[in-house]
């Protein structure tokens, strides 16, 4: 188990003479909850044989519909040079497809399969309850609060 921020910033205090160490609170508690709740997230999507990368892009793919490869990269927060790569392995499974688009025949779209589809309607449920989940501690009002700020902290507002 790792030392309350508390405790730490307390030991920052004594071991940084005349500098006020609370500014790191904040960010010390973002991390530890970050890992948290990645480890629960993650934990529960490899449960289905999935890396965090695949559902991420799976999800994006169920939300969205057919994107080209530039607006998946940036739905999915992936750099474009590492989606080739994944999309490929993606293909191999049987999970997407890329198709011409029937609007451009220039462009390319990245499909769900039946089988995408099938393997990304499994994992939510489970994934919407891990969510759901993730902060025992608080409130359904200390939830949306505590969302309502990060949202501005991303300038999300």
């Amino acid at each position: 188990m790792s030392l309350p921020v508390n405790s730490a910033i307390t030991q920052w205090h004594d071991a940084l003479d005349g500098i006020d160490p609370t500014p790191m609170q904040t960010t010390m508690r973002l991390s530890r909850l970050f890992h948290e709740v990645d480890g629960k997230i993650t934990g529960n999507i490899k449960r289905f044989d999935l890396q965090p990368w695949q559902f991420d892009v799976l999800a994006t793919l169920r939300r969205s519909g057919p994107l080209c490869a530039s607006d998946l990269a940036e739905s999915a927060l992936i750099s474009a040079s590492a989606l080739t790569n994944r999309i490929d392995r993606l293909i191999a499974q049987g999970l997407v497809t890329r198709d011409t688009d029937p609007h451009s025949r220039r462009r390319t779209l990245i499909n769900l399969t039946p089988a995408g589809r099938e393997l990304i309607d499994a994992t939510l449920p489970s994934h919407l309850e891990t969510c759901a989940s993730a902060f025992p501690r608080l409130s359904a009002a200390e939830k949306a609060q505590l969302d309502a700020l990060l949202a501005k902290a991303l300038g999300e507002n």
